[in-house]
């Protein structure tokens, strides 16, 4: 699964960031899972972990404490994929002018 997600993140080729960068990172996305309120928002902030701890995982920081357990991290593992893969590619077609603003209403 570890080959996996790297190849994943080396698609998606984000920045690389020191330890400390990515320490705060998951601090911060803990602290947003223990306000997250509803199952849908809870399961989005499982992703955010997730895919903060694989990111530094990715960048080389392979010593990095989660604040998850192992099931926790595999249900947010399955809705980071599609979440962050969908976010990445809007991203790139609004920067490249694939995606432009509707004029109007839609027919």
């Amino acid at each position: 699964m570890k080959s996996l997600i790297n190849k994943w993140h080396s698609y998606l080729d984000m920045p690389k960031y020191d330890l400390t960068w990515h320490e705060q990172d998951i601090q911060d996305e803990f602290e947003e899972l223990n306000e997250a309120r509803g199952i849908i928002n809870i399961w989005s902030e499982l992703s955010d972990i997730v895919y903060t701890h694989s990111r530094a995982q990715w960048s080389g920081h392979k010593n990095l404490k989660l604040p998850i357990n192992n099931f926790q991290y595999f249900i947010g593992l399955l809705y980071m994929f599609p979440k962050y893969t969908l976010r990445w590619k809007f991203y790139i077609a609004f920067v490249s002018g694939r995606l432009q603003p509707s004029k109007g209403r839609p027919p």
